[in-house]
């Protein structure tokens, strides 16, 4: 363990400033190592593994407790009980062992085998949109709202086999999924300061923020998926949705 290189404490402190893009800070710094070790936003000794081959390697050796990566993070749970009651499936994906094992089996075929190799069109749009326009938002000083708005589009296009375009620069007013991107970034950094932070760190009302932010996502996305449910199934695109929903039979209230 301390022969692999790392950034010690630190790395809790970058991943409670930016849950999601320390990630790539981290590896780019070490010069992108197969291993990184530090500290977890909770102290405990930790390795991010980058190296593909040793993923595939981690995830065969499994026992039989595996942990949710978000389990710490319990927001998104409270917020699915509230709203769906104790046997939501969004509770299993934050939880451990069995549950989360048939939380995994359930939704992970569509991403984790070579099923997500039907996806690759609509991602390669989503990403040829934020490549061109890379330089306006750059010369704007946005990079990071960029990024965000990139990795949205392909997220989305995984989801619904069409791209946003958010990333589109300029469109920020007009296009609404434009504030989902901003309702994501506000939700996940209010989850993350909650499960984290000394409780005299937390920003106040954490919680009821988070919930009203979970709400508005859900308000404002629930249109978009009734319409690719509800569209007949023959012209729902390859995407992630298709396989649950068409192929494996997953039902539309899941």
């Amino acid at each position: 363990y301390s022969s692999i290189p790392g950034p010690g404490w630190a790395m809790a402190l970058m991943q409670m400033r930016d849950p999601m893009g320390s990630y790539q800070t981290i590896y780019d710094r070490y010069g992108g190592p197969k291993m990184v070790r530090g500290r977890d936003m909770k102290g405990r000794k930790t390795v991010i593994v980058y190296d593909l081959a040793e993923c595939k390697f981690l995830l065969r050796q499994e026992g039989k407790y595996p942990l949710s990566p978000i389990m710490d993070v319990q927001l998104p749970p409270t917020w699915a009980r509230e709203r769906f009651g104790d046997d939501s499936d969004a509770i299993k994906g934050s939880s451990a062992g069995p549950e989360w094992r048939e939380f995994r089996d359930k939704y992970g075929p569509g991403l984790f085998t070579h099923a997500a190799g039907s996806y690759l069109g609509p991602i390669t749009e989503a990403a040829d949109i934020g490549a061109d326009n890379f330089q306006l938002f750059a010369e704007a000083g946005e990079i990071q709202r960029w990024a965000q708005f990139t990795a949205f589009d392909m997220f989305f296009s995984v989801m619904f086999g069409k791209t946003p375009q958010t990333a589109v620069f300029g469109t920020d007013q007009t296009n609404p999924f434009c504030e989902l991107v901003e309702l994501d970034k506000e939700g996940l950094t209010l989850a993350v300061q909650h499960a984290y932070l000394p409780w005299f760190m937390v920003p106040r009302n954490a919680k009821d923020k988070f919930m009203k932010t979970m709400d508005r996502i859900a308000e404002a996305s629930s249109p978009v998926l009734q319409r690719a449910l509800n569209a007949p199934k023959e012209d729902l695109p390859d995407c992630y949705l298709r396989d649950m929903h068409v192929n494996q039979g997953i039902p539309a209230e899941q």
